[in-house]
């Protein structure tokens, strides 16, 4: 994920991290690669930066259960139309659970 430097990757970081929930950016493309998540999303999936590159290769697609996939191509597409930040409620896959 994104390792930037210096003061303002820092104080983006201590931002994200304040926010009440889960967080993430991710890549328009078909893995919807991660770039960023926040401290929120860590705790709200219960997995470490580590394990999300070493489980899902950063690929939140990897992390949507396999029936929600399609709802969420189409709303994140839908919003893209739109021009908005994409927000769409999902059941991902936490630790210990398999697909």
């Amino acid at each position: 994920m994104n390792e930037g430097c210096g003061g303002q990757r820092e104080a983006y970081q201590m931002l994200l991290d304040n926010i009440p929930g889960g967080v993430q950016q991710h890549l328009n493309d078909e893995a919807y690669t991660l770039v960023e998540v926040n401290q929120g999303f860590l705790e709200l999936f219960g997995y470490t930066k580590q394990e999300l590159q070493e489980q899902f290769e950063n690929q939140y697609m990897q992390m949507i259960h396999p029936e929600d996939r399609q709802s969420v191509v189409k709303q994140v597409a839908e919003q893209l139309l739109l021009k908005k930040k994409s927000c769409a409620g999902i059941q991902g896959v936490l630790p210990g659970w398999k697909l």
